[in-house]
């Protein structure tokens, strides 16, 4: 009898789970049935989808998304002679991931979205990227999490979402200054797969540039464990950019085990678990103010001062670390990137329209 009940509850709380799980995106498509140029609406559903609903899928998809820019040599080239990669891999990463954090943990038109991305334009400025390998790595950061969430989410992305995500980093791009976007999230996927067939070889800057990331992916992981880690890396890699990094194939048994723990990880948070009901957010909601030399712990919450005073003192304390503790004393946004560059100074905003926007061509 009692298992009778045991089992009974089991059904129950599967059925509320599923019910709870896709309660949110159905709230959204009543409220949105597009949301093609308003990035405030794309930012909303985007948030929701990388920061509450599939937020671990989400954040590999762009660290992997960020290592696969390094396949393309031109790009490892210039990454690789900054130095960055190799001495300051922890601190380069937490400079990316903060800018970028500060622009998809904040609306666009908010003060701190605004100035994270002045701030990369100002650091961008002083490499030789050509504008159509920026929009190959905003293509990246628009087509992988799809890709990755489709593949290892626990549901796969509605139409709507694909396009949100499209839509804000489509803007983020215009703000950027980048010049011919393509105009669809499907002609973004073509001008991915068409540039990394022309562009994505091998080259000794390649393996060399990304070496720094994955010793950084595998820090968290105990030293004896570290080279079957390594493995499961390159395991995840399509051919393709495999052999542009000239790494090793990995057996087939390995290839097919990752992917069936990820994708039992998914049925197991598709059934069993309920939603998120706090977002997975990097950057804080508010800054602290320093009341003295000595911080973080001799600080107070920034709210009753005048705009000089803010200005000059805001600091941003990171929820958590996922790699080094580069920032544990907080960071101004003015300041990110590295140290050679000239703290606090920002670029400007792109001003491009959307109406101008064409399909690269090559």
């Amino acid at each position: 009898m009692y298992i009778c009940y045991l089992i009974l509850a089991l059904l129950f709380y599967i059925v509320y789970v599923r019910y709870k799980r896709y309660e949110r995106i159905k709230l959204l498509l009543k409220k949105y049935s597009s949301v093609k140029n308003n990035h405030e609406a794309a930012f909303e559903i985007t948030y929701m989808t990388s920061k509450l609903e599939l937020p671990f899928i989400s954040v590999k998809s762009l660290e992997f998304a960020f290592f696969r820019v390094l396949g393309i040599p031109n790009i490892s080239k210039i990454i690789g002679s900054t130095g960055e990669m190799v001495y300051h891999c922890g601190k380069r990463y937490d400079d990316t991931d903060l800018i970028i954090r500060e622009f998809c943990e904040n609306p666009l038109d908010s003060d701190r979205a605004k100035t994270a991305i002045k701030r990369m334009n100002f650091i961008h400025k002083f490499y030789p990227i050509e504008n159509q390998e920026m929009v190959y790595t905003l293509s990246l950061f628009i087509c992988e999490p799809p890709r990755w969430i489709n593949e290892f989410g626990w549901r796969k992305l509605m139409d709507i979402e694909t396009e949100a995500i499209y839509e804000y980093w489509k803007e983020i791009g215009i703000r950027m200054g980048i010049k011919e976007i393509p105009p669809t999230y499907d002609d973004m996927v073509k001008f991915k797969e068409d540039f990394e067939a022309k562009y994505m070889i091998y080259s000794k800057s390649n393996p060399a540039a990304t070496e720094g990331s994955i010793r950084l992916f595998l820090s968290p992981v105990p030293p004896f464990l570290q080279p079957f880690a390594r493995k499961i890396i390159y395991s995840l890699l399509d051919d393709h950019f495999r052999i542009a990094m000239d790494y090793p194939k990995q057996p087939t048994w390995l290839v097919f085990l990752i992917k069936f723990l990820l994708k039992t990880r998914a049925l197991f948070i598709r059934y069993l678990m309920l939603p998120r009901a706090i977002p997975i957010a990097r950057v804080p909601d508010k800054p602290i103010l320093m009341t003295g030399n000595k911080y973080p712990n001799n600080h107070i919450c920034a709210t009753n001062f005048n705009s000089d005073e803010m200005e000059s003192s805001k600091i941003y304390i990171p929820r958590f670390h996922p790699y080094e503790h580069t920032y544990l004393n907080g960071y101004k946004i003015e300041e990110l990137g590295p140290k050679k560059f000239e703290k606090g100074k920002l670029g400007k905003l792109g001003t491009i329209q959307p109406d101008s926007i064409s399909m690269t061509s090559h």
